[in-house]
């Protein structure tokens, strides 16, 4: 199993939006990474919201288009995460304003790092998925008091369901065994149509395993076989530019391989791909796809 199998089975389940390319989430090795102190203050945090700022390459078309809605949201929780974890925040949950789902991901964060090899900086964390099989063990030795809650709707959560798996995956010390639940279900292990909140994103192997500083912690010793280490880092775009010298939204957003998929569902084609008639770059395995993309590629066609 590697991070390349893991991208290219992304973001087809997130329907609505299109892919982080492989080149957003480099392998990492956290052990090597020199971490902040932490917490920092004030005046040195400074540097680091100008330096996320830079995930948003044209601010302004992305709040008139929704076509960014989903990678914008996740790129705003991303920098928030880090933001927080600069000021020593420690612990979050995120979760979905509906009652009936609520708190369904906790994330703890073992070490703010710097990540010299990308000049970026990485969150080492270790994340719990709520599921219906451990959540009343996690709850039982949870502390709510010190949450700091990642509120997402149901689209930007099945987004971070998505991205959990590449985010264990980059940073993953351990090996994938022969039940690896990626084997079965796919990419993410819940499943394309299990977005009830109630399985987890990711296989079982790496529960439990080199889980940093967060192994250290006594108070969580019950919900250590719960967790898997991951690395969260900001999204930054392509250095490829556009038209009039501006960033190419497909340069870091579009599909790994838009040549030979659907541009919505990433299908081969029904029995072959149409191209958009419009811009003649775009591909579709059917008519209807085409019409169901159409609000999110309309902003773009033709750019």
């Amino acid at each position: 199993m590697n991070i390349l199998a893991v991208t290219r089975n992304l973001f087809p389940i997130a329907r609505t939006e299109t892919s982080f390319n492989l080149l957003n989430v480099p392998y990492v090795n956290l052990a090597s990474m020199p971490a902040f102190c932490l917490p920092m203050p004030p005046a040195k945090r400074e540097w680091l919201a100008s330096f996320l700022a830079w995930s948003f390459p044209d601010k302004q078309n992305m709040q008139q288009s929704e076509a960014f809605g989903i990678a914008t949201s996740i790129k705003q929780s991303v920098s928030s995460l880090i933001l927080k974890s600069s000021e020593s925040e420690n612990v979050f949950g995120i979760s979905n304003p509906d009652p009936k789902i609520g708190l369904y991901t906790l994330i703890f964060v073992n070490e703010l790092r710097l990540d010299l090899s990308s000049r970026s900086v990485v969150v080492d964390a270790c994340v719990v998925p709520l599921t219906k099989y451990n959540t009343q063990k996690v709850m039982a030795t949870m502390q709510i008091d010190g949450l700091s809650t990642i509120s997402l709707v149901e689209d930007d959560g099945r987004a971070w369901k998505a991205v959990l798996p590449v985010f264990a995956e980059r940073c993953r010390t351990w090996k994938h065994n022969d039940q690896c639940e990626y084997r079965k279900c796919g990419i993410p292990a819940c499943g394309e149509g299990a977005w009830d909140f109630a399985a987890s994103p990711l296989c079982s192997c790496g529960l439990g395993q080199d889980l940093g500083a967060f192994a250290e912690l006594i108070h969580w010793k019950p919900i250590h076989s719960e967790a898997t280490r991951i690395a969260i880092s900001p999204f930054f775009p392509f250095s490829f530019l556009g038209k009039g010298g501006r960033t190419s939204a497909a340069a870091f957003s579009g599909p790994v391989s838009n040549d030979d998929v659907c541009a919505h569902c990433s299908g081969p084609g029904l029995p072959k791909l149409l191209v958009c008639g419009q811009c003649k770059q775009i591909k579709y395995c059917s008519q209807a796809c085409q019409k169901t993309h159409w609000k999110t590629h309309k902003p773009l066609c033709s750019k």
